[in-house]
């Protein structure tokens, strides 16, 4: 284990934080870790971790940190945040649009309405179309923002904090 290239090293920190080693394994680990004169972010982490365990221990203390959560749940929650966050920034711009926010002082407002591939010259119909996929669009957008919360919220528990409500 001592002469380990910067990747090795860093797959074995990884492999302590996600708890896939052993006690032996991790004590050689720290012994390379001593003694090694590479350095990283997750290398560094590492060190820091382990010289945290071994304080504890030294302290007398038999309390047991809690383990470091994986990369990959920041990383999912983090785009469940921006999901979520992106939900709620369409449905404003749609809710203020419909609501007649962004159109000003025009009134009068010529479009070409085609279902299907033919021209629509019925405007009740037209907008009878328009409204029915507004509807489908907003029930969809209401859809995903719930879907988003709840995987938000399982994240949340998994990280052992508090619900978002």
């Amino acid at each position: 284990m001592e002469d380990l290239t910067l990747k090795e090293l860093e797959s074995l920190a990884n492999d302590y934080f996600d708890c896939k080693l052993s006690r032996q394994e991790e004590t050689a680990l720290r012994e390379v870790l001593l003694m090694s004169p590479l350095r990283s972010d997750t290398i560094d982490a590492c060190r820091l971790e382990m010289g945290l365990e071994a304080l504890m221990k030294q302290d007398g203390r038999r309390r047991r940190l809690s383990p470091p959560v994986p990369r990959r749940r920041f990383a999912t929650l983090r785009w469940v945040s921006v999901a979520a966050s992106a939900a709620v920034l369409l449905s404003l711009c749609i809710g203020l649009l419909g609501n007649g926010f962004g159109q000003g002082a025009q009134t009068d407002i010529y479009a070409e309405v085609y279902i299907n591939g033919r021209p629509v010259t019925d405007r009740a119909q037209a907008r009878e179309y328009a409204e029915r996929q507004r509807r489908e669009a907003l029930a969809t957008m209401n859809d995903f923002m719930e879907a988003s919360a709840d995987s938000l919220r399982v994240c949340l528990q998994e990280l052992g904090q508090p619900d978002f409500r």
